[in-house]
């Protein structure tokens, strides 16, 4: 298998300039707390995004790949030649059609995604020593607002740490645990074990 050069210059340029901030519709699901929260030993954060202030994703979910030689062959055929506004969005057409597509077995995720321009958004987050960037809650809370701290099952985190953690935001963020759900596969609200400070 050959990665033709135009092609890898653009998944580069993708990898190096844009990242995505991934949501999910629900935190009940028991196979993401698996997945992303370390066994759920971790914590899932809920959030308040106002409407129509930031472009979102939904992703979709197909049995079936789309041809990608075709697509990838019409992305370096675009990228091959001079670019103008019709070949452009050509081109953001099929690279957004590869980056919000899934297989069907993820579709449980009910996924949405968020996609911000690193080289010219940088209010969105801060780059750390290892080249990850962190979105910084406080500064666009008019966007995109912490609403609430899920803890895990088997996490060992305390609620006096998620309040310290949080600072001065902690009186605006809901804070409780979670437990298995004793009919259904799905994780509940724990009401045995409550943040008194919140309760």
């Amino acid at each position: 298998m050959y990665i033709i050069p135009q092609l890898n210059v653009t998944i580069k340029n993708l990898s190096n300039n844009f990242g995505l901030l991934c949501f999910s519709e629900d935190w009940r699901n028991p196979v993401q707390w698996a997945h992303y929260a370390d066994k759920h030993r971790g914590l899932c954060f809920g959030f308040e995004v106002r409407d129509g202030s930031i472009e979102e994703i939904e992703i979709q979910y197909f049995k079936n790949r789309k041809n990608a030689d075709d697509i990838f062959t019409e992305i370096i055929e675009v990228t091959g030649n001079q670019m103008n506004t019709e070949l452009q969005e050509k081109r953001e057409q099929l690279v957004f059609s590869i980056i919000s597509t899934k297989f069907s077995h993820w579709s449980y995720e009910k996924e949405h995604r968020i996609y911000l321009n690193l080289s010219t958004q940088t209010e969105w987050g801060t780059k750390d020593a290892t080249g990850r960037y962190f979105y910084d809650f406080p500064k666009n809370l008019e966007n995109i607002k912490l609403t609430e701290v899920i803890i895990g099952i088997n996490s060992k985190i305390s609620f006096n740490e998620v309040e310290k953690a949080l600072g001065k935001s902690a009186s605006d963020v809901e804070i409780f645990k979670v437990r298995r759900h004793d009919e259904k596969f799905e994780m509940e609200r724990d009401e045995t074990d409550v943040n008194l400070n919140h309760a």
